[in-house]
């Protein structure tokens, strides 16, 4: 069990006392949709293009192109980058409703990427002295299984053998039927609280984004800050 927080470590309060709701850091959902074609372009009037020859910007577009094919998805942003060459490419239509093309200004979903940014910013407090990596999670987050021998370490690592909430038929079921479902965090929390554990704590290793759905909540606990703005203001 860690020790009794000192005035620069986190306070020992429950999620029921946050202001605001943690964002979701869960797995990433597909887009799903009816593909179009990849989006017309000419190497030569790239704006993303800067050290790549005509003929080699034409071979990116073909592989973009059989990729969307292949996959399903109605769109497609690409980057590549080597050494001082860059090429960037929007194919594909970004928006299903009224058909306009992507464009390397669209805003996508990110999904399990936030992971690593999340990881990240608890590392950083944990450096920062207000977090350590043996605290457990009982001590920020009551009512959940196991949680006063889950420690912070064990949630970063996948170990901790929390219900991953995204199995409950609320997402499993639901949410492929309606991509627009209303779900907040504390609908995450609610069925983390009711999962059984997968495996006690430290005994296995098994992906499950309600660790991370934990650690955004703890994150927001100590700064007070919503873990969006922490992401933000730290990355």
């Amino acid at each position: 069990m860690p020790s009794a927080p000192s005035p620069s470590r986190l306070s020992r309060r429950q999620v029921a006392e946050a202001a605001g709701g943690a964002a979701l850091l869960a797995g990433g959902f597909a887009l799903t949709g009816s593909r179009a074609t990849a989006q017309d372009a000419t190497p030569e009037a790239s704006p993303g293009a800067s050290g790549f020859s005509a003929e080699e910007q034409l071979r990116f577009i073909e592989i973009v192109e059989r990729g969307l094919a292949l996959s399903g998805s109605p769109s497609a942003l690409v980057g590549v980058w080597a050494g001082d060459r860059t090429w960037t490419h929007a194919a594909g239509t970004g928006n299903l409703r009224t058909a306009a093309p992507a464009s390397m200004d669209d805003h996508w979903r990110i999904a399990s990427n936030t992971k690593t940014f999340v990881a990240t910013v608890v590392l950083q407090l944990v450096d920062e002295g207000m977090l350590s990596l043996d605290d457990t999670l009982e001590g920020f987050i009551a009512g959940v299984a196991n949680g006063d021998r889950i420690t912070i370490r064990q949630l970063l690592g996948m170990t901790a053998g929390i219900y991953d909430y995204v199995r409950a038929p609320a997402i499993a079921e639901d949410y492929p039927i309606d991509p627009n479902l209303a779900f907040l965090p504390e609908d995450a929390l609610a069925i983390i609280r009711a999962g059984e554990p997968d495996f006690a704590p430290g005994e296995g290793l098994a992906y499950s984004n309600s660790n991370y759905v934990l650690l955004g909540y703890i994150v927001e606990l100590g700064t007070g800050n919503p873990i969006e703005d922490e992401i933000q203001t730290r990355l």
